[in-house]
């Protein structure tokens, strides 16, 4: 191959390289700066948007922020802290990306224990945890209003009462009885002690609750007679005050009056089983005058009831005279007055 060479005054040239001008050059470096100052700004924002977890009575929330302390985030979301609040972090540190921030709003609750008032700023979930806090101890058998488990509201009152339990014996009287009997020779409204009475004692045991002191509760658990009771016994008059007949005091149980008497003659032996005998023996209704009593007949004198007739009930006696006859001669008579007198023949 022949030698290229270059000689002078000869037309041959060679490439010379070409260059912008002014313009573009200008042009050229403000995009340049722009992308560089786009890219230092997303940079920033970057390096400087947190990313943080806020968390505020429970309920969790995720925040994008510039904010640099967590007094400010808080701020910026209108969160404001209390004396009595809880925050997991201080308030005046600064601010990291991908932190946890937990605000717990203290909430006032009245608490009556033991004849006190204590009013306490609380940010406890539960009742369980407001009495953890007080250091209040709690018996097996106290109560709690409202119960253990109860979500805390804001000026909530909870009341503890204090229960007991004891067992007593207590000693009761058991008050006596009045038993009254009827007593011949006594007249009518006249009385006779014949027993004096006695109250008798029970113990009686208890198991009584009190709540706060003040009982509230009692059962009774068993009892036993300490002393027994005795009754008072009182004997009173059955008799009608005395009047005399015949010779004879008499004191009668009660008097009978307008009775219709009548005479029978037959028969020899009466119900009772006594043989009838004139001047003794009369019929009478048992239910009025008792068999075995005597009794005296105005114008007739003593009898005793020795028996009974068919046709004699009520107030009506039948006389024994001896024989039909004469029982048909002495015919019925009426408003006869009898007395009655008891089972024991009156002497003179």
């Amino acid at each position: 191959m022949g030698k290229l060479s270059l000689k002078a005054g000869n037309h041959s040239s060679s490439v010379i390289p070409s260059f912008p001008n002014t313009k573009y050059k200008k042009t050229l470096f403000i995009i340049v700066f722009l992308a560089i100052l786009a890219f230092s700004f997303v940079t920033f924002y970057q390096l400087m948007q947190k990313e943080v977890i806020l968390v505020v009575n429970g309920k969790e929330k995720e925040v994008s922020t510039f904010k640099g302390t967590v007094k400010e985030l808080l701020d910026q979301q209108q969160i404001k802290i209390g004396a009595h609040d809880q925050l997991s972090v201080p308030l005046q540190s600064p601010l990291k990306d991908g932190q946890k921030v937990i605000v717990n709003t203290a909430k006032l609750v009245i608490v009556q224990v033991d004849g006190k008032q204590i009013d306490h700023w609380t940010t406890a979930k539960t009742i369980d945890q407001v009495i953890n806090q007080l250091g209040i101890q709690l018996g097996s058998l106290d109560k709690v209003y409202p119960s253990l488990n109860t979500i805390v509201q804001s000026e909530m009152d909870i009341k503890i009462s204090r229960i007991t339990k004891k067992i007593v014996t207590e000693e009761e009287n058991i008050k006596y009885g009045l038993v009254k009997k009827a007593d011949l020779s006594l007249e009518k409204n006249q009385e006779k002690v014949l027993v004096k009475g006695q109250d008798g004692k029970i113990a009686k045991v208890y198991e009584i609750t009190y709540e706060d002191g003040k009982e509230v509760k009692r059962e009774l658990l068993k009892q036993d007679i300490v002393k027994e009771k005795k009754d008072q016994i009182i004997a009173y008059g059955t008799a009608s005050a005395t009047v005399s007949r015949g010779g004879y005091i008499l004191r009668p149980i009660k008097v009978l009056k307008n009775i219709k008497m009548t005479h029978y003659g037959s028969g020899v032996y009466t119900y009772t089983g006594t043989t009838a005998t004139v001047g003794r023996t009369i019929a009478v209704d048992p239910k009025i005058i008792p068999l075995g009593w005597w009794v005296w007949i105005d114008g007739v004198g003593l009898r005793k009831a020795e028996d009974i007739g068919s046709a004699i009930k009520g107030n009506k006696i039948d006389l024994y005279v001896g024989n039909d006859q004469k029982a048909s001669q002495l015919g019925v008579k009426t408003g006869v007055t009898v007395y009655v007198l008891g089972p024991e023949k009156p002497t003179k």
